[in-house]
């Protein structure tokens, strides 16, 4: 459980970060308002602008000790470091002996024209902010007029949906109920393991969106919410998936084995296909049974970053991976899985 308003920060427990992604004028600013307004527990904020003159950070509704605002550049690139600075600093005057600022969650803001893959892989991969920052998930919402034109014409649009935890689709009272059906439908193809939720003003319950831990394999689901089937026994491209072009769904590609895995070569081919097509695989996850070892395999990628290692509780009776992003190759991944399994 994390840590409240009245009690100190805990050895261990480390602190959840929420990634609020989402294109321009979806609505982000009043999610990250209507959050402060609605949740009991103390939030800070980091704002990230993409530009020298801050707007974002002017609307949200937070005291100066709780928002941090970034500014000329976007944390998806050059601001990597700043934003390692800023959730340092949050951290040390939460720890302070005088007047410290009392949060237990942190929501990141990111800029519309970001894609928050970079973003998450800094939190995974910095050591120091590995060992008090837990990212819980990222939110991403959507446009419910808008995104159909967005998710085809910006690379980044399709990336900030491939790589939520949770989709919000805002300002439904600004389509009809065909234009949701439609969207609805896109985005399950595009991104079939987010739970969609419809929502007017960004007004949501907190609830849904806090304790998604994302980074808990325990956790992770490797079906659409509304499928009870199992996956598919090898490939389970999206109709689309023969296309490059934007527009059309990202490629997901779904494997499954009842049969051990070989750990040694699963590193060389999860290694090997991030030197090839890090850039084209947006998020990769997998939680697997290999040979001579008990406890589950965790595999998770963000474009080249790769965390690789023992899970908690017994191995799984079934190894399960599914890989998001655009012009992967469903014949080479299939090769290299079924390598895995000699």
């Amino acid at each position: 459980m994390a840590a409240d308003a009245t009690t100190p920060l805990r050895a261990g427990v480390r602190t959840p970060v929420t990634l609020i992604t989402g294109f321009l004028g979806a609505g982000k600013t009043s999610l990250v308002n209507h959050l402060l307004a609605h949740t009991r527990e103390p939030l800070a904020v980091v704002v990230n602008e993409f530009g020298d003159l801050g707007i974002d950070g002017s609307l949200v509704v937070a005291s100066e000790e709780d928002l941090i605002e970034l500014k000329s550049g976007c944390i998806c690139c050059t601001l990597r470091g700043d934003l390692v600075e800023a959730l340092e600093r949050l951290d040390r005057r939460r720890r302070r002996a005088l007047r410290p600022t009392r949060f237990t969650r942190v929501l990141i803001e990111c800029s519309g024209l970001a894609t928050p893959g970079p973003v998450a892989t800094t939190l995974l991969a910095h050591p120091g902010l590995r060992a008090t920052f837990e990212r819980d998930g990222t939110v991403c919402l959507l446009h419910a007029a808008l995104a159909p034109q967005q998710l085809a014409g910006h690379v980044e649009a399709e990336q900030q949906v491939a790589l939520a935890d949770l989709l919000l689709i805002n300002h439904t009272d600004r389509a009809s109920e065909g234009e949701l059906a439609a969207l609805d439908a896109d985005l399950a193809a595009r991104q079939p393991f987010a739970p969609r939720v419809r929502c007017t003003a960004a007004a949501v319950d907190p609830a849904l969106l806090f304790g998604l831990a994302a980074e808990r394999p325990e956790r992770w689901t490797f079906a659409p919410p509304e499928s009870t089937g199992a996956l598919a026994p090898t490939v389970a491209p999206t109709p689309s998936s023969a296309t490059t072009q934007h527009g059309s769904a990202p490629d997901l590609i779904a494997l499954q084995s009842d049969r051990p895995l070989d750990l040694a070569a699963l590193r060389l081919w999860v290694a090997f296909l991030l030197e090839r097509r890090g850039l084209d695989i947006w998020r990769l996850k997998a939680f697997l049974r290999c040979k001579d070892h008990s406890a589950p395999v965790v595999v998770q990628a963000v474009g080249r970053y790769l965390e690789l290692g023992p899970g908690q509780g017994p191995a799984p009776t079934t190894s399960r991976l599914v890989a998001i992003g655009r012009g992967l190759n469903a014949a080479e991944f299939t090769r290299g899985w079924h390598a895995l399994e000699r």
